[in-house]
């Protein structure tokens, strides 16, 4: 009877533990920077890394060279 007790115990642990962990990793942080994609290659980045050509937006200064803008 012990033993019942003791792995319903474990058990219950580890669903309590499972369950905080999702919690906590679902909240995102309002403070990250919107992710854009690059004009030419596709790559996606953090926009405030962006390499702006007029209305277009480049991953870097190679990316808005090679476009020809």
């Amino acid at each position: 009877m012990f033993q019942v007790l003791i792995l319903i115990t474990v058990i219950l642990l580890i669903y309590v533990i499972t369950k905080m962990s999702r919690n906590s990793a679902g909240v995102i942080s309002s403070n990250q920077p919107e992710m854009v994609k690059c004009s030419a290659c596709g790559l996606n980045f953090p926009d405030n890394e962006s390499v702006k050509n007029g209305e277009s937006l480049f991953c870097s200064s190679e990316c808005s060279s090679k476009n020809g803008i």
